[in-house]
């Protein structure tokens, strides 16, 4: 969904859902592919893996897990043609800013995962707007509606969206992930906030 202002501003490219389960992200890029903003334009991508998505299931066994097939190609199975597909409306739009929205479970093997309600930042180039700024000032602002105390974390596994967009096409890109051992609208909140903090600091909030 292309939602833009018919003004000049910032292009940001909001994707949700890549793993099926992580349903949090998908609920608030929902609501914001019906707003418009106020500068700008939002590419918005509510479910980036359908058929996860309606299976419930991080993957499915045809499509094994999309955050790890970035670049992708165009050619031959459905995981590297979706992840090309992706990487190509980065290349197409090159927005100033990706934002990937993911949820994470509360422990990892027994103790606690430092992915639940953190911020993955990539930025490849000094000459870009960045990303690790834009983050301090979302840390060091108000509270987040539940409470939520943020984690910040460099860098992303090579293969995943968040890494392989970053690296080729030198735009900032933010993972934001829930905790999902939180109720649901809890994590919902949560990324709206964070998306609705970080577009108004680019000016390109809602109206």
């Amino acid at each position: 969904y292309v939602r833009d202002s018919g003004r000049a501003g910032p292009t940001v490219l909001i994707v949700a859902a890549i793993h099926g389960d992580e349903v949090a992200g998908h609920h608030a890029a929902e609501t914001l592919r019906r707003a418009t903003p106020a500068r700008g334009r939002w590419i918005v991508v509510p479910t980036a893996n359908r058929a996860a998505f309606a299976a419930g299931m991080r993957a499915t066994y045809d499509l094994p897990d999309l955050n790890r097939q970035f670049p992708g190609a165009p050619h031959g199975t459905a995981g590297p043609r979706l992840a090309d597909a992706l990487m190509g409306l980065v290349a197409r739009y090159r927005p100033a800013l990706v934002l990937d929205l993911h949820e994470a479970l509360p422990l990892r093997d027994g103790v606690a995962n430092e992915l639940a309600n953190s911020l993955i930042v990539s930025e490849s180039r000094a000459d870009t707007l960045s990303a690790a700024v834009l983050v301090l000032d979302l840390v060091e602002g108000p509270p987040l509606p539940g409470g939520q105390t943020l984690t910040v974390l460099a860098g992303a596994p090579a293969g995943s969206f968040n890494h392989e967009a970053s690296a080729r096409f030198a735009v900032p890109v933010i993972t934001v992930e829930s905790n999902r051992g939180e109720p649901l609208e809890t994590r919902i909140a949560y990324h709206r906030a964070i998306v609705l903090r970080l577009l108004e600091a680019l000016d390109g909030a809602p109206r």
